[in-house]
């Protein structure tokens, strides 16, 4: 089994949560989430793209890329593994360059965009519900805030 194949770690994880067996369960959960460390994010602009490494950590991360032109307008982020959630953008096109960001940041060089990008390992409601019952069976508090921040929760089985 691939521990990247969610369908599969549903299955196998809710599986053995429903047998009592938590431990094994938590085992093969966790595996999942260690298995998409990174999140390859693709920052395009027209014909420019650059591609970033994200850590899958459920934690904002400050990203800064230079030689996007000035009035290419603003960057697009695309993020096929993972979820992505842009916090905060700043860069050709949404600002101009010697103009002070609104989070406080030196001002932009042209060309430059910065942003601050967090990605989350998806979890399917049937998948998390196993896992969160098993952390709470094991008392295992830490565990269960750490998967929590590392993973975005959605409605709905794997298919």
């Amino acid at each position: 089994m691939s521990p990247r194949h969610l369908p599969s770690v549903e299955r196998l994880v809710t599986s053995r949560a429903e047998a009592g067996d938590c431990g094994g369960a938590l085992r093969h959960f966790e595996a999942y989430l260690d298995a998409l460390p990174f999140a390859r994010v693709d920052v395009i602009q027209g014909a420019r793209r650059a591609r970033v490494w994200l850590p899958a950590d459920g934690r904002f991360h400050a990203l800064r890329l230079e030689g996007f032109a000035a009035n290419g307008g603003p960057p697009r982020f695309e993020c096929r593994d993972l979820e992505l959630k842009v916090a905060e953008r700043s860069g050709p096109g949404r600002l101009r360059a010697g103009r002070q960001p609104t989070s406080g940041a030196p001002p932009l060089a042209a060309g430059e965009v910065r942003a601050r990008l967090r990605a989350r390992v998806p979890v399917t409601r049937a998948l998390w519900e196993a896992a969160e019952r098993c952390y709470r069976n094991q008392l295992a508090w830490s565990r269960l805030a750490a998967a929590r921040a590392r993973t975005r929760r959605s409605g709905g089985r794997a298919r």
